[in-house]
């Protein structure tokens, strides 16, 4: 009777060591299927963010503070800690490739992670460390606020740097090289080959554009900038935004109130108090009825009862898009 106890727990054993497998194996198939499809961020009612798929099913449940778009299968993501807030990266099988522990971090860009670390609480400067790492995680780069007063992220393979009084802004590469001394009183990143900046940063400022041969191509004649993308950059003249090309020609009138760089063959604008999305000849596509609308990405875009909380995506039809309970 004893043999036949021990043979039928033996047998068992091997039922449940088979079917652990078999999850493992499902899991690890299910995380590689998440690393092709699309996933967007989400907020839930307590107010954690996870990520869903264009259809509303969850692929990542809500548990950050904060999540990002993806790039190139990396996203940001923050935890809470402590009465403050920690910033790090994750993939689509929402494992972690950078730790949650910087104080500050950068979308994914130039096939590089950007994070910022702060010895002290202090929201002002004091023990600042900006830190360049590879895809690897590897450290390629590290600055500290003993030479630069602010240091951003790279964007169009410079890094827009202030000097330790912090006046003036100037562009270094990945080496820490100055491509661009500083000579700004701001300035932009780098898309599409140019950057906006101006000569002076007060109320009174007027912004242009350069090249990266640090030649100006649209001189300070705007109240504000946007940046380029797909041909064109928003900018704002006479109390109106509108569109123009590298060479300064107007694409699309001054007639809004607000203007966002185009993504996808369609821009974000602003009417009457209320958001909606037009195309390159300056046509609405989507009305608009928004109270906020975040850029095109992967076809949809996130609405907001405000800046901070999630409501539901819409697609370029108007149709909703909410993840599923």
């Amino acid at each position: 009777m004893k043999k036949y106890l021990l043979l039928i727990i033996f047998l068992l054993s091997l039922v449940l060591v088979n079917c652990s497998c078999t999850n493992a194996k499902d899991n690890q198939k299910s995380n590689a299927n998440n690393m092709d499809k699309t996933l967007y961020p989400f907020q839930d009612e307590s107010n954690k963010w996870g990520y869903m798929d264009d259809e509303g099913n969850v692929v990542i449940k809500p548990q950050y503070a904060s999540a990002s778009n993806f790039t190139d299968n990396i996203a940001v993501v923050t935890i809470e800690s402590r009465h403050s807030y920690k910033y790090g990266y994750i993939n689509k099988a929402g494992e972690v490739v950078v730790p949650i522990v910087y104080d500050w971090a950068a979308p994914y860009s130039d096939n590089l992670f950007f994070v910022k670390s702060m010895k002290n609480s202090r929201a002002d400067h004091g023990g600042e460390t900006w830190i360049y790492m590879n895809e690897n995680g590897e450290t390629v780069l590290e600055l500290t606020d003993k030479d630069y007063y602010q240091v951003w992220p790279v964007n169009g393979g410079f890094s827009i740097v202030t000097k330790g009084d912090g006046m003036y802004c100037g562009c270094i590469d990945i080496t820490g090289d100055y491509v661009i001394q500083p000579q700004y009183g701001a300035m932009g990143g780098f898309r599409d080959g140019f950057a906006w900046f101006t000569s002076v940063s007060d109320s009174e400022s007027r912004y242009g554009y350069i090249n990266k041969n640090n030649e100006i191509v649209i001189p300070e004649m705007y109240e504000l900038p946007g940046q380029f993308s797909q041909g064109v950059t928003p900018v704002k003249l006479n109390g109106k935004w509108g569109y123009i090309n590298e060479n300064n020609e107007i694409i699309i009138t001054f007639m809004f109130e607000e203007a966002k760089s185009f993504s996808e063959n369609v821009a974000v604008v602003k009417e009457n108090g209320l958001w909606g999305v037009i195309n390159h000849m300056g046509e609405y596509v989507l009305l608009p009825q928004y109270p906020n609308l975040s850029d095109s990405y992967n076809g949809l875009f996130m609405v907001q009862k405000n800046i901070y909380d999630f409501h539901y995506y819409v697609n370029i039809n108007g149709e909703i898009i909410k993840p599923k309970s």
